[in-house]
């Protein structure tokens, strides 16, 4: 086990009373909710694997995660009462999250500069370029067509 935050003292076990049990708020793959209270610091075992990407949470104060029994989760309590919770977090699904706004943000400005684009072609200007729809228009009507192998004749 890691060690101890400093000012832990961890109680002597031989003959004192036996530990406070933890109630289970939820547990998902992602979030454990745990509530105990303690009468002397302790440590909260949690015999799920130990990954770095979950964070801990004690009456909503983070707090580090230690190794238990160098596989486990494991969490240093004052005397008290505790609600501990942990969340994890994975990496993938935040870049996955920055990708899909990057991506809305740019058909975001895709579309706007379309539209100004359109708006902007059907009331020309004197002497302003013509939208490429009223040039391909033009050119339908001057006798320009496709022959058999797809290719534009005059």
């Amino acid at each position: 086990m890691d060690p101890p935050p400093a000012g832990f003292t961890p109680a002597t076990r031989i003959g004192a009373p036996a530990l406070p049990p933890v109630r289970v708020l939820a547990y998902t793959p992602e979030h454990v909710a745990l509530e105990t209270e303690t009468r002397e610091p302790a440590v909260l075992v949690l015999s799920d694997t130990f990954d770095a990407r979950w964070r801990a949470w004690d009456n909503g104060q983070p707090v580090p995660i230690m190794r238990g029994d160098h596989a486990f989760r494991a969490v240093f309590l004052s005397a008290g009462h505790h609600r501990v919770e942990f969340r994890y977090r994975r990496p993938i699904v935040y870049a996955g999250l920055a990708i899909t706004l990057a991506t809305l943000g740019a058909l975001g400005v895709a579309w706007i500069v379309t539209r100004r684009r359109r708006a902007g072609a059907e009331t020309p200007e004197a002497g302003g370029p013509l939208h490429s729809s009223a040039v391909i228009s033009a050119m339908l009507h001057v006798g320009v067509g496709a022959g058999a192998d797809g290719r534009i004749r005059t």
